[in-house]
């Protein structure tokens, strides 16, 4: 019968088995790809090695901004969520290109319902049919 542990607020939770009985917990050992910089900072280190993203520059970021929607009829909506927090982390506005996808889904527009009245487009979602409303100058 497993055991139950109470809590002060008095919720309880079933005990979680140790997996490998009557083992020693050992401390963690510094990767050998860590620089000796990084090992003297006082992090502690495992055996997995985390890869962190280049930083870029803001023509980099523009560029590869640029490069996204010149094809964008192929993307995902995981794509498009990237390039826009990479557009607002570098403030750079998608001006033109934000009509390009929807508001709501992230999902780019690929045949989408137009209707254009009294210098308002509107823009309907096949996805999710949200209405996206531009005014026409």
């Amino acid at each position: 019968m497993p055991e139950f542990q109470t809590f002060g607020d008095g919720h309880s939770s079933r005990a979680i088995p140790d997996p490998i009985p009557n083992s020693e917990v050992k401390p963690a050992t510094p990767c050998a790809l860590v620089s000796d910089k990084m090992r003297n900072t006082g992090a502690v280190f495992t055996n997995f090695i985390y890869f962190m993203p280049e930083k870029i520059s803001k023509k980099e970021a523009k560029k590869q901004i640029e490069e996204f929607f010149l094809n964008i009829k192929g993307r995902t909506t995981r794509e498009v969520q990237k390039i826009k927090k990479l557009a607002m982390s570098f403030n750079l506005p998608l001006k033109e290109k934000r009509k390009t996808f929807c508001k709501k889904c992230l999902i780019p527009y690929v045949n989408p319902k137009i209707r254009i009245k009294n210098k308002i487009k509107s823009t309907t979602c096949k996805n999710c049919g949200h209405v996206s409303r531009w005014r026409i100058k």
